[in-house]
């Protein structure tokens, strides 16, 4: 999962953290079948007579035990909603299974196959240009020991926070108000299933986060209550071209806590959405009041280890991108804010194809020409027809 290229931090005062949550399939041997694997190396399938996914999950887990990984396993999936991060979890690798990752029509038919979800620990963005990484390392580590498939139901998510885990209300308004301008030309565009909404695909920011069920009521009258919440949205955001985007806006710049501001961009039943915002306590914390840390998880891209076809760091890289870009000055977020508002609305009145609106969208946060060219072919091939397309990913064999 290295590249050789990251794009030039030219953004905020440090750097950021990360971890990546991929989802996949291990087969599970079904009753009264022989197998005869012909590899030269026997993958591990879970025996027919297992009655749950915990022989999955702990296989997994000794997989990474064995390189020298530290592992945790949750033997039921959360829910959705519940954004807890103890203290064990973020320095180790975390597996669980998830009900959503299913076979489709085409996929490898020998063998059931039982969906697992695996995130990482949290990683330095050098992990990002070391061939040998920590992810690298692991990922193969489990693919040539543990029989694997993957589909058009499986999700690749990146979560992000500063070095130390604590984001101030300020930069989350921020994160939130660059993914709100970027998503629909940006975002959505690099990951077309994140519209089509199957079961365990987050639902896009602008779609259905809970502010949207609020009356729109005029861009005077939905101005943050409190003088100093306004002075401090005020030297952060420019006027919008839209009304409706800057009431949208208002909304978000009158929360009060980041607490607050998380439920704001879920959906309207607490679960969330393609930008979620984690709030937790300090475990490592003594005392009574433990400081409040965020994480920041990005649920849009789906998870395609294929030669030629992995974009897990570019997806990785744009997060840090936009992360970065939240970091910024006000005086500074508040330009590309305005200059963001002001190619959407060009880009809108000239009738922009979906590859040029990427294009200048990605300048905005600094990403290179040489950078950008990977996702062209990425895109086609999500069409119809396409090698990434669900007709054709569902039936790929299982991973070498």
């Amino acid at each position: 999962m290295a590249t050789s290229q990251t794009p030039e931090a030219t953004w905020g005062p440090e750097n950021p953290t990360y971890c990546v949550e991929v989802e996949f399939m291990v087969a599970k041997e079904r009753i009264g079948r022989a197998y005869n694997d012909s590899s030269q190396r026997t993958r591990w399938a879970c025996p027919a007579s297992s009655r749950s996914c915990s022989d999955v999950l702990y296989e997994c887990g000794n997989v990474l035990t064995r390189n020298k990984e530290s592992s945790v396993v949750r033997e039921e999936e959360r829910e959705l909603s519940d954004t807890f991060w103890d203290s064990t979890e973020p320095q180790s690798w975390l597996l669980q299974p998830s009900a959503h990752v299913v076979p489709r029509d085409g996929c490898p038919s020998d063998y059931d196959w039982v969906g697992i979800k695996l995130r990482s620990p949290m990683l330095p963005e050098s992990e990002l240009i070391d061939d040998k990484s920590t992810v690298k390392r692991c990922i193969d580590a489990l693919r040539a020991a543990v029989r694997i498939h993957v589909n058009s139901t499986c999700q690749f998510n990146v979560f992000v926070q500063p070095t130390g885990g604590y984001m101030g209300l300020t930069q989350a308004k921020k994160l939130a108000t660059l993914v709100w301008l970027m998503e629909e030309g940006m975002l959505l565009p690099l990951c077309p299933t994140a519209k089509s909404q199957t079961s365990g695909q987050a639902i896009p920011l602008t779609a259905r986060a809970a502010i949207l069920a609020l009356p729109l009521e005029g861009v005077n009258k939905t101005r943050p209550e409190d003088l100093l919440v306004t002075a401090i949205m005020d030297q952060n955001l420019p006027r919008f071209h839209d009304d409706t985007t800057q009431e949208r806006m208002h909304r978000i710049w009158s929360c009060t806590d980041v607490s607050q501001l998380a439920r704001a961009i879920c959906d309207t039943r607490g679960r969330p959405s393609a930008l979620s915002l984690d709030v937790y306590y300090d475990q490592n914390a003594k005392g009574e009041n433990r400081p409040l840390l965020s994480m920041a998880g990005f649920r849009y891209a789906m998870w395609h280890p294929y030669n030629g076809l992995d974009v897990s760091n570019y997806w990785i890289q744009l997060v840090l991108a936009l992360f970065r870009a939240s970091q910024i000055d006000s005086k500074r977020f508040r330009k590309l804010a305005q200059s963001t508002d002001d190619a959407i609305r060009s880009l809108s009145g000239k009738g922009a194809d979906e590859h040029e609106r990427r294009h200048i969208l990605m300048d905005k946060l600094g990403l290179e020409e040489a950078w950008y060219e990977p996702w062209g072919k990425i895109v086609e091939e999500y069409r119809p027809g396409g090698k990434l397309s669900p007709e054709l990913i569902d039936k790929q064999p299982s991973l070498g």
